[in-house]
């Protein structure tokens, strides 16, 4: 996922994975969705075509899923902290480098 500025108004961008290991070959579909609200341990998600999705923030799995280990959705949490995560430099531009005396 390519980066993301955090701005208020602007949807944060998530890949939500359909997981299905259950049949053969097992199936795993990325559906582009974004981020429409949130919860002190959970992530709310509008899927397209779907519907919106509660996701726990401590390991990715769709809230309310007993039969998580054989489908369901997931978020890859690391890939979304990724995406926006700051790449070091400001909005006016790249950092300017101070040069500072140490003989003093």
């Amino acid at each position: 996922m390519k980066h993301q500025d955090l701005q208020i108004g602007t949807p944060l961008r998530v890949a939500v994975y359909w997981y299905d290991r259950v049949c053969e070959p097992p199936q795993n579909v990325a559906h582009e969705s974004e981020v429409v609200g949130w919860r002190t341990s959970q992530l709310i998600v509008r899927v397209p075509n779907y519907g919106v999705i509660r996701i726990w923030k401590r390991n990715g799995m769709e809230v309310g899923n007993p039969d998580y280990q054989r489908r369901g959705f997931r978020v890859d949490l690391s890939e979304l902290a990724e995406s926006v995560k700051p790449d070091g430099q400001t909005q006016d531009g790249p950092g300017i480098q101070i040069a500072i005396d140490t003989d003093a």
